[in-house]
């Protein structure tokens, strides 16, 4: 699978392999395209990370450069960099809106 460039989709029977929980992976979030469930396996010395989509007969499974719960920062820029602008404009969002908030109860 590591050998695959990232984010290259691997369609998988669920039967012929035990589900995700079952060895280590723990379920996370993901871009939505109608799966069931997202599970994630992650290293020890490895910032990459298997990401299992879960369907009704198979599972759709690829790696990504960095795992979302361990590096955030590095998942949007390398595997998600689409949503940097809508994290960027909703931060900014968030401090105007808390600095409103502040010079208006604070005092």
């Amino acid at each position: 699978m590591l050998r695959l460039p990232a984010h290259r989709n691997v369609p998988t029977l669920k039967g012929a392999y035990v589900h995700p929980s079952q060895v280590g992976f723990y379920q996370s979030a993901g871009e939505w395209h109608g799966q069931i469930a997202d599970w994630r396996l992650t290293f020890v010395d490895d910032p990459r990370c298997i990401h299992v989509l879960e369907y009704e007969g198979y599972y759709l499974v690829h790696w990504d450069y960095r795992d979302p719960s361990r590096d955030p920062l590095g998942h949007l820029q390398y595997d998600a960099p689409q949503y940097v602008p809508v994290v960027v404009f909703g931060g900014i969002v968030g401090v105007l809106g808390l600095v409103s908030f502040l010079e208006t109860y604070a005092a």
